[in-house]
């Protein structure tokens, strides 16, 4: 009966509520509801009685806590599907590199498990009532369908089902973060709802807490790394990495073809909007100067229409094509339609925390594929980038226009880039290394616990 359900308004409207003074509803110590033959005083006195009972047992013998955590199986648990970067990479397949391993894991998608005909983005903007329906559904699946340890992907409001069945000591919990959005996470709506669930309507609070009560926390940027220290000492730093056996270079470019820049990606906000025009004046500038060269936008996301809107009313006349969203396991097709990728960072007072802490998902597949990059020199990008070995930085529009320049006109060094950038990706972002760093961790978890 949380506030915004059916149950709730169903028991509003029959008068049954005892009081709308929702700190009250703690779901354990105060009867809220009126019942037809029991008294609330008959009713909270049965609860005590019966935690004090449980309480004494578990004192004097902790076999009920070996019965529960009788398995070794990590489940992966994220909010969306196989689409989104995140769940992909951190959830998929590292379950999938460390069940190759050895290790017993799976994965479960809420939106796959439970809201299969909505999409990613859908699942951000969920409803209250969809919300809570997917937190009951999660319990009841979490306790019967999976292992001792939960793997969970991010703290949205799907982390209330794995954060509450490890406070009641039903779970443990390993927690994954690849970018910094405690001010855009989507939570319950109602302040009341994250209160009952995770005692705080504080995004930042709760992430802290549920930090606190994991295990470990695997982190996808030094700059998250350093946040998530404050939280829990047993932090570590597993970049977001690349299937180098998916990704790699094919050698058949079409020679006859332009120099074909790419970003690809979701234009979800105005912070990657204001990225890609950025990245039309570059080519603007640099087509005014160079010939036979293209730009491909490749993607969806809500202001992708807005984007092409733009482009023709200021750049009428670049060579820009924009390619719909291209599924994970045909974006290596796409890479080898291109010449170099590209990655501008270019943020402002509201993302600055976000930009400095994203995992770049795409720069990694570049690398692989050896295609040589321009990016900004800041964030996470700095420390993975080597200018002029693997990729190339930049530091203003400036600079960037020249990397992109240098990328066209110089052979050598693209050749260069590009193998040094294929080297460097398999022997230090190669799923299959990062996966055994990872499996060291998780069995150093489970040894201890």
């Amino acid at each position: 009966f949380f506030p915004g359900s059916r149950y709730f308004e169903i028991l509003r409207s029959e008068n049954r509520l005892l009081t709308l003074d929702f700190s009250k509803y703690d779901g354990y110590n105060r009867c809220v509801i009126k019942h037809e033959n029991i008294e609330p005083e008959i009713l909270e006195q049965a609860v005590k009685t019966a935690y004090s009972k449980f309480n004494f047992h578990k004192k004097k013998n902790d076999s009920f806590s070996k019965i529960l955590n009788k398995n070794k199986k990590i489940t992966f648990f994220g909010l969306t599907d196989y689409s989104m970067p995140y769940t992909r990479v951190r959830c998929y397949n590292f379950s999938k590199y460390l069940n190759e391993t050895g290790m017993e894991t799976d994965v479960f998608s809420v939106q796959e498990k439970f809201f299969p005909r909505i999409s990613g983005d859908e699942m951000l903007t969920m409803s209250e009532h969809g919300k809570i329906i997917s937190f009951i559904k999660s319990m009841f699946h979490l306790l019967n369908n999976s292992g001792d340890y939960l793997y969970l992907q991010k703290v949205h409001y799907h982390a209330a089902a794995p954060y509450l069945l490890t406070r009641l000591k039903l779970k443990k919990l390993i927690l994954d973060y690849d970018d910094y959005d405690f001010d855009r996470s989507p939570m319950f709506s109602l302040p009341v709802n994250n209160r009952l669930i995770f005692g705080s309507n504080n995004i930042n609070k709760i992430t802290a807490d549920i930090a606190k009560c994991a295990k470990a926390c695997m982190v996808s940027s030094n700059h998250l790394n350093n946040i998530f220290l404050e939280f829990n000492k047993n932090t570590f730093y597993i970049p977001t990495g690349v299937d180098t056996d998916k990704f790699k270079p094919t050698g058949k470019k079409n020679e006859n073809r332009p120099f074909t820049f790419l970003w690809n990606g979701k234009v979800w906000g105005d912070i990657i909007f204001n990225n890609i025009i950025f990245l039309f004046e570059c080519f603007d500038e640099l087509s005014s100067e160079t010939e036979n060269i293209r730009l491909i936008i490749a993607g969806d996301g809500a202001l992708m229409n807005k984007l092409k809107t733009e482009q023709m009313a200021r750049f009428p006349k670049l060579r820009i094509e924009f390619r719909n969203f291209v599924e994970p396991d045909r974006m290596p097709d796409l890479l080898n339609d291109c010449d170099a990728g590209l990655l501008p960072l270019i943020t402002d007072t509201a993302n600055l925390e976000w930009l400095k802490s994203k995992s770049p998902t795409k720069l990694f597949e570049y690398l692989a594929a050896g295609l040589p990059s321009v990016s900004s020199d800041f964030g996470e990008t700095k420390y993975i980038i080597q200018n002029e070995k693997n990729g190339l930085l930049a530091d203003s529009k400036k600079n960037f226009v020249n990397q992109m320049r240098r990328l066209v006109a110089d052979k050598n060094l693209y050749l260069r880039i590009s193998e040094y950038a294929v080297t460097d990706a398999r022997a230090k972002y190669s799923l299959k290394i990062l996966i055994q760093r990872l499996r060291n961790i998780i069995l150093d978890i489970l040894k201890q616990n």
